[in-house]
């Protein structure tokens, strides 16, 4: 079969008309074994680089789980950045006259407690709710002195002087 000039122009790229002799000498075998040497360290070296690589790969990405999954839902506010605490976050709401609404929420997303303050001191209602959405306790202040209040089981009864449930 002929061949093609493309073909054999490939085949002929970049030979020399001059072959060039390498000489190389016998290795001994303390050279061989300090070769062998130098290439376990550097395999080992090699590896541990790797392992230290992955191990940070592996803390960056269950850090970042960590934060997107099991971090406390935080309720954005448009008057005021939440306050967020260990079970439940904060925020408060302008009402006028000096009066600010402090809504507390759950972490799983529902209001745990609703209080009226003024100039910064409990004032007017205050009420706080189990997470399922039932009333808990209803309370009544006059600038951080306490009123009155009334507490309610979880089925809805009233329970009078008892701000413990057993």
């Amino acid at each position: 079969k002929r061949k093609r000039g493309y073909d054999s122009l490939k085949e002929n790229l970049g030979r020399s008309k001059v072959k060039r002799v390498y000489k190389y000498k016998k290795a001994s075998k303390k050279d061989l074994w300090e070769i062998n040497q130098r290439m376990k360290l550097r395999n080992e070296r090699v590896l541990i680089k790797q392992i230290l690589v992955i191990t940070l790969l592996g803390v960056i990405f269950a850090a970042l789980m960590f934060y997107l999954f099991f971090t406390p839902t935080k309720h954005a506010s448009t008057l005021g950045k939440p306050l967020v605490k260990d079970y439940y976050s904060t925020e408060t709401r302008p009402l006028g006259n000096n009066i600010q609404l402090k809504i507390e929420y759950f972490d799983m997303g529902s209001i745990a407690a609703t209080t009226k303050m003024k100039n910064g001191y409990k004032h007017q209602q205050s009420e706080s709710w189990y997470p399922n959405g039932k009333q808990f306790r209803f309370a009544v202040y006059w600038y951080d002195t306490l009123i009155n209040e009334v507490y309610f089981a979880p089925s809805g009864d009233t329970l009078k002087n008892s701000p413990i449930l057993e």
